[in-house]
């Protein structure tokens, strides 16, 4: 048994001994009780049972509405737990998505950075090609003959 049922157990005991303590002590005062006339005492007794039933009937529902709120706070903490398996699972799934979402960048860096040097390389041999017809452009136009390549030679 856990602490609130050993507590609610012990709450219900004390519960039940006052009321059985307070009946005796009703019923000993007027049976002692010379005052009162016999028919008087008999309507007494009458309403001090119909009293004791209605105490009977709220402890009875006591009763109930404690069951039910254990049953209540079972379910809670059954539903608290699913929710905290639930949050595990979205944290581990976004988790997995930063992950997929860092090697993304590191495979969109990668190709970035071969764009650009593929870039690099096209306006190198593109500038490196317009540079060499420039200056066969001008050296034609000095009627100057193109350098030989020495590879030629």
């Amino acid at each position: 048994m856990g602490k609130t049922d050993k507590a609610q157990a012990k709450l219900h005991f004390e519960r039940r001994k006052t009321f059985s303590q307070t009946r005796e002590v009703t019923e000993t005062e007027l049976e002692k009780t010379s005052e009162v006339p016999a028919h008087e005492a008999q309507d007494l007794r009458h309403i001090l049972a119909a009293m004791q039933q209605s105490l009977t009937q709220i402890d009875g529902k006591i009763d109930s509405l404690s069951y039910r709120m254990d049953r209540m706070s079972e379910r809670l903490n059954k539903q608290a737990e699913r929710l905290d398996q639930t949050e595990r699972r979205v944290s581990t799934a976004e988790d997995g998505e930063t992950a997929l979402a860092t090697g993304q960048l590191k495979v969109s860096t990668e190709l970035a950075k071969l764009r650009v040097d593929v870039d690099r390389s096209t306006i190198f041999f593109t500038d490196h090609k317009k540079l060499e017809q420039f200056v066969n452009r001008k050296l034609a136009d000095k009627r100057i003959a193109p350098a030989a390549d020495p590879a030629d030679d």
